[in-house]
């Protein structure tokens, strides 16, 4: 008798042992976070943050205080040639806004070795800022990971400004 209740408890502690096992294998399945998600989520947040500081930019044009104010004036002029002018030179906001968004994207994105792609949309004018890392960057065979900004520039215009990033 003695004998047999030994037999039922080891088999009880080999059950239990091998739930153990099995709980925590599922554990570690079941958490296990794949590298592309991490990717998709440092990528859309580095667009993200790109997109805030870029608007945020004081630019060198007389009294614009950000990138944000030059898109926006950008966008209410009816095209390039015609938009306000930097005070002092002959660069309109518009090419101001596109050369320095153009100049910080080279300078890190670029510097990363990473293609990208930043559209502006919501009207004509501001649609010319469109900048690629190189005309074959951020195309249909590649994964695009991004963020979107909306910008009120007035009463019924908005802008869009987007940032992919692409791997």
């Amino acid at each position: 008798m003695y004998n047999r209740a030994q037999m039922e408890i080891f088999g009880l502690v080999i059950i239990v042992i091998l739930l153990t096992l099995g709980t925590l294998f599922a554990v570690i399945i079941l958490t296990n976070t794949s590298t592309k998600n991490i990717q998709y989520v440092k990528e859309s947040t580095q667009a993200a943050n790109y997109l805030s500081t870029i608007t945020s930019t004081t630019p060198d044009c007389g009294s614009y205080q950000s990138v944000r104010e030059l898109l926006q004036d950008c966008s209410l002029s009816p095209n390039w040639q015609n938009a306000p002018l930097c005070t002092g030179t002959a660069t309109t906001v518009c090419q101001e806004a596109r050369s320095l968004i153009k100049l910080t994207l080279e300078k890190t994105l670029g510097a990363w070795g990473k293609d990208y792609e930043f559209i502006a949309t919501g009207t004509p004018t501001i649609e010319e800022v469109h900048i690629k890392s190189s005309p074959t960057a951020c195309n249909e065979q590649q994964e695009k990971e991004g963020s979107s900004r909306p910008e009120k520039v007035r009463p019924g215009i908005d802008i869009i400004l987007t940032l992919h990033i692409c791997s």
